[in-house]
């Protein structure tokens, strides 16, 4: 994460030293950057996608931003500085929905588990109404 703020830092301060002239390269970054920190943000996505998938995450924490922080430097095509973000932006969007379907799928596990448990916690009147009725046939000597 360390990175992205780095990259942002010079986007910011590329923005704010060149008035007159405007660097594409800083826009295009600073564009980048704000499709990544969107409110919906899912907290403690990265850690998870550093155990759950951990090429995804070197991915985004190392891999494109060394890139990204590469091109920059070289003030390399900025076709390719743009591949590089549109890579960056992707992989982020990737990790959001993976991270997403795991949450879903956990709150549908927790749900499924607290029914199970108020079930076992009490026994539904069908059961009960059984036990009744098998009680009552045993005393009259079966059923009829």
């Amino acid at each position: 994460m360390g990175r992205y703020v780095n990259i942002a830092k010079r986007a910011i301060e590329a923005g704010q030293t060149v008035h007159q002239e405007s660097d594409p390269y800083a826009e295009r970054m600073q564009a980048a950057l704000h499709e990544i920190n969107l409110p919906a943000y899912p907290a403690g996505m990265l850690s998870w996608l550093d155990t759950a998938h951990p090429e995804l995450y070197v991915a985004l924490t190392s891999n494109l931003p060394d890139e990204i922080q590469r091109l920059w430097s070289e003030h390399a095509p900025f076709e390719q500085f743009e591949g590089a973000l549109e890579r960056l932006v992707s992989a982020h969007k990737r990790g959001c929905g993976l991270y997403r379907e795991y949450r879903n799928e956990q709150r549908r596990r927790e749900e499924h588990r607290s029914r199970r448990d108020q079930s076992e916690e009490s026994p539904s009147s069908f059961q009960k109404t059984s036990q009744r009725d098998f009680r009552t046939a045993v005393k009259d000597g079966g059923a009829k």
